[in-house]
């Protein structure tokens, strides 16, 4: 697993968008999995020739606790997050 702190997640708690900051690792990721607090997955995309932040659009996930999976070329990171509107 890669070192979490190879990304980071803001705003957390987020609302409508959530940001994830690669920096220098952004060529790696290739592809976000979000699941809620029950495992159940809610969010899928690949991420193909990302720049150093991606946003994704949460506006569609209700109030909750998150886990942000992203995955790389040399393993997954993990983060979690909370949904409050």
């Amino acid at each position: 697993e890669v070192s979490s702190s190879a990304i980071s997640v803001y705003p957390n708690p987020a609302g409508e968008m959530l940001n994830f900051n690669f920096g220098v690792n952004a060529a790696n990721a290739k592809g976000l999995v979000i699941y809620n607090a029950v495992g159940a997955k809610v969010y899928e995309t690949t991420l193909n020739s990302v720049t150093s932040i991606f946003s994704a659009d949460i506006s569609n996930l209700a109030n909750g606790f998150y886990t942000a999976v992203v995955l790389m070329n040399d393993g997954q990171v993990t983060a979690k997050f909370t949904v409050a509107k």
